[in-house]
């Protein structure tokens, strides 16, 4: 039953020896470790380890660094600065792409009223030369209607010829007779430069040529040739206004 029996108690004191005045046992070993520590971590920091830097070398690295840095942040700033203003020239380009375009289709629609005007007015003209009377003359070339004005020692023309329906496109010159009166009152005649013509339905004939100076036009006949100073193939008068 002994075997069995009450076990004593055992109190762990670490002050029991200090109490009585003499180191602990485990206080030697503790700080055994604690310089065996330092010492291996010394050693593994001089032979196996990185080196440890200077200050001068630690200074160094920071400031290659910061250089580093300030590089990355400098080339950021000019990547963003040509991407802007890449930026603004696309949208520049963009706004003068749209002006064009709106011009070119203001101009189209322009360019589309004047071509209906001129084919208006080009029906309107060949039905006024319809209700023209024809040249009661018969002439192979008619001479359907003229005006004339005198201007500062000039006269101005605007003669309407016409084929006789049956014959062929005709090709010569138109020259204008004027008569009237020099500045002494004297009557006098003057035959204009002839005008080159090529009639095929209809023709109009427009422009102005010189008088001599003070003569007043009165009337003018209009002679239609088949070259110059050769045969006439039409001639009418008409009054100069």
């Amino acid at each position: 039953m002994a075997l069995f029996g009450r076990s004593k108690e055992i109190i762990f004191d670490p002050g029991r020896n200090a109490r009585r005045g003499q180191m602990p046992a485990w206080l030697p070993w503790i700080g055994s470790g604690m310089i065996a520590g330092a010492l291996g971590l010394f050693f593994i920091q001089e032979n196996i380890g990185p080196p440890r830097l200077t200050p001068a070398e630690a200074q160094r690295i920071q400031t290659e660094r910061d250089e580093a840095v300030n590089g990355r942040t400098n080339a950021e700033k000019r990547e963003t600065d040509t991407r802007q203003t890449l930026q603004a020239k696309l949208d520049t380009a963009v706004t003068e792409l749209e002006r064009v375009r709106t011009e070119l289709d203001a101009r189209n629609r322009s360019s589309a009223g004047a071509d209906k005007t001129i084919a208006d007015l080009k029906r309107d003209v060949a039905l006024y030369e319809t209700v023209i009377p024809p040249d009661p003359r018969g002439n192979a070339v008619g001479i359907r209607a003229a005006r004339f004005e005198h201007s500062q020692d000039a006269l101005g023309y605007h003669v309407l010829l016409s084929r006789r329906e049956g014959e062929k496109p005709f090709s010569g010159v138109m020259q204008l007779v004027v008569s009237g009166k020099q500045p002494n009152g004297h009557a006098e005649r003057v035959t204009l430069e002839a005008v080159p013509v090529q009639v095929g339905e209809y023709l109009h004939v427009k422009g102005e040529q010189a008088l001599p100076k003070g003569f007043a036009p009165e009337q003018t006949w209009i002679h239609v040739l088949d070259k110059l100073a050769g045969n006439r193939v039409g001639m009418r008068v008409i009054n100069v206004q």
